[in-house]
C-alpha cells in the first residue's frame, strides 16, 4: 500500500527461520507464505538442493492429486505457486501434471473433487496458469452458471448467499480467463456490504465479526475488479534467486 515496512530486515529473518536446515519446510502452504512474503520485500530466496529435492517430491502429482480429500486441489496449487515462483517449471514436466488435473473435471464446465465447485475450479485453473498454461476462455460456462447477476459469484450453481472467498475465487477466474462480469459496480456495492463498523470484513454478507482473512480476500476481490486488462502471465511474474 505504499508504505515502508517498520524494520523489515527482522521480518525478513523471521521468514527465512521458517526454512528447516535440510531446505525443507513445514509444509507447502508455509513454503508458499514465505517465498510470497520474500517477494514481497523485495528478498532473494536461493533455491538450493535441499530445497529443490524437498519440493520436487512434496509435488510430484501422485502424492496431492490421488487424494479424495476437498483440500487435495487447495495443496496442489500451493505446490505449483511454488514452483512457479521459484523458476522451477523446467525441473516438472506440466504436461503430465495437466494431464493429472484433467482427471478432476466435470460435466459442468468446471473442477472438484466429487463435482465441480468454484473452489476447486480456482484451485485448478490456477494451477495451470501458475504452471504457464494460457487459461484464457477456462471454465466459462461453469463460471456463468455460478455468476448472480449484479451480485457475484457462489460456489455451485443456484445457491446463495455467497461468502467473501466466492466472490474472490469468481473474480480471480473472471480476470485470469477474460470473462466478462455482467455488472462490476453491482459486485463491487456487493462486497463493500461485507465491511463491518470497525473497518473490517465479515464472511456472510448479513452479518459476521472481522477477520484478517476475510479482509484480505476482501481487499483483493476490489484490486482486481479494477484491472482493465486482465491478470499477466504467470511467466511474465518475477521469480526468486536460483
Amino acid at each position: 500500500m505504499g508504505q515502508e515496512i517498520p524494520r523489515k530486515e527482522q521480518v525478513i529473518r523471521y521468514l527465512k527461520g521458517a526454512q528447516r536446515r535440510d531446505g525443507s519446510f513445514s509444509s507447502i502452504e508455509v513454503a508458499r507464505y514465505v517465498i510470497e512474503g520474500l517477494q514481497e520485500l523485495g528478498a532473494d530466496f536461493t533455491v538450493e538442493r535441499g530445497f529443490r529435492d524437498w519440493l520436487l517430491s512434496s509435488s510430484r502429482h501422485d502424492f496431492w492429486l490421488k487424494s479424495e480429500s476437498e483440500i487435495a486441489l487447495e495443496l496442489f496449487e500451493a505446490a505449483t505457486s511454488v514452483i512457479r515462483m521459484t523458476g522451477m517449471l523446467e525441473d516438472v514436466d506440466v504436461d503430465r501434471l495437466r494431464r493429472d488435473l484433467a482427471a478432476f473435471e466435470s460435466e459442468e464446465g468446471g473442477y472438484g473433487i466429487k463435482r465441480a465447485t468454484l473452489s476447486g475450479t480456482y484451485y485448478a485453473v490456477r494451477s495451470l496458469w501458475n504452471l504457464g498454461f494460457d487459461v484464457t476462455g477456462e471454465c466459462h460456462d461453469f463460471l456463468s452458471k455460478c455468476e448472480i447477476m449484479g451480485v457475484g459469484f457462489s460456489e455451485r450453481p443456484m445457491t446463495y448467499p455467497p461468502v467473501i472467498y466466492d466472490m474472490y475465487h469468481g473474480i480471480w477466474l473472471a480476470r485470469a480467463t477474460g470473462y466478462s462480469i455482467a455488472s462490476v459496480e453491482g459486485v463491487r456495492n456487493f462486497i463493500l456490504g461485507f465491511m463491518n463498523g470497525n473497518g473490517g470484513f465479515r464472511y456472510f454478507p448479513e452479518m459476521g465479526i472481522s477477520n484478517l482473512e476475510n479482509t484480505y480476500y476482501a481487499v483483493e476481490s476490489l484490486k482486481f475488479l479494477e484491472m482493465k486488462d486482465g491478470l499477466p502471465r504467470a511467466d511474465e511474474l518475477p521469480v526468486t534467486t536460483r
